[in-house]
């Protein structure tokens, strides 16, 4: 069975390398859901990539970018602290990866 993994900093060093060692795997792995703290060009390319669930902006600023960007899109949107607790508290998420600054 596949491990469904969050990943809180996907846009970071240690968020990229993760998915990079998933795409390795794909039998092993599921993305779930995608945090990023305000790179929104990295953000929605990496869902393209994973098909992800659920996204998450840091910046509550972008929440209403965010979400027009992926307007049609099967991804629930969410922005800041509480987003972030959201997608990491998910049931249907095995594993959580955080490589978030602060």
């Amino acid at each position: 069975m596949k491990k469904r993994i969050a990943i809180l900093g996907s846009t970071g060093s240690i968020g990229r390398q993760a998915l990079e060692v998933i795409q390795q795997f794909p039998e092993a792995f599921e993305v779930t859901a995608l945090a990023a703290g305000s790179n929104l060009e990295s953000l929605i390319a990496q869902a393209d990539v994973f098909q992800v669930q659920h996204l998450v902006v840091g910046n509550p600023a972008l929440y209403h970018e965010l979400r027009s960007r992926v307007a049609g899109q099967k991804v629930s949107v969410s922005a800041g602290i509480e987003g972030l607790i959201g997608i990491a508290t998910l049931p249907e998420v095995d594993l959580v990866l955080t490589a978030v600054v602060g």
